[in-house]
């Protein structure tokens, strides 16, 4: 497998070594993108540290081909897929090993594993569970909009919980504006 490192952290080029020391990988280090002399990798790393991120993965996309591009770094940039500093060796194998298996299923190496009837069903029972969940959550919400008090319990009230959860937070204030909110946990006593 062929991989870049963009970095200027020792440390970084230190854990690298250590996975192409234990995987059948060729590493490739450089301190800014226009010092590779190659152009083809499968995967391409480069450290969030750098100073210009902005225009290093502007000239990658631009200028390489590449199965994956990945952020070292303690922030998400990009929409691309990080990972988070500090990171161990571990870490950039469980994610090498992902790259790998999307390699094989794009290529479609892997065995069929489903038929089609049971994929179909899958999908069914998957549909039928967002439908379930949308109708829950319009209820719940409407409910909630026109400030009528609900009293739920076990799982409804779990289901609730969820679905505050999954609102953003604007949202939620704008929901439960002026409401009181009491929740109650008991156990029930174990019989000896």
């Amino acid at each position: 497998m062929q991989i870049l490192v963009i970095t200027q952290s020792v440390v970084v080029e230190g854990l690298f070594k250590v996975v192409a020391q234990s995987q059948e990988l060729n590493v490739h280090f450089v301190k800014s993108a226009k010092e590779s002399e190659e152009e083809s990798f499968d995967v391409i790393f480069i450290d969030d540290i750098m100073p210009n991120l902005k225009e290093e993965i502007e000239y990658i996309n631009n200028n390489f081909s590449f199965n994956e591009i990945a952020i070292l770094g303690k922030r998400e940039a990009f929409n691309l897929p990080l990972i988070h500093k500090p990171f161990l060796p571990q870490d950039i194998f469980e994610f090498l090993q992902k790259v790998k298996t999307l390699q094989e299923v794009k290529e479609d190496k892997l065995p069929n594993v489903l038929d089609p009837y049971e994929v179909e069903r899958i999908k069914a029972l998957l549909a039928l569970e967002e439908s379930e969940k949308k109708i829950i959550k319009e209820d719940y919400i409407n409910r909630l909009a026109q400030k009528e008090s609900l009293t739920l319990k076990n799982k409804k009230a779990k289901k609730l919980i969820k679905l505050l959860c999954s609102l953003s937070k604007k949202e939620r204030k704008k929901l439960l504006k002026d409401a009181t909110i009491t929740l109650k946990i008991s156990f029930g006593e174990a019989n000896e």
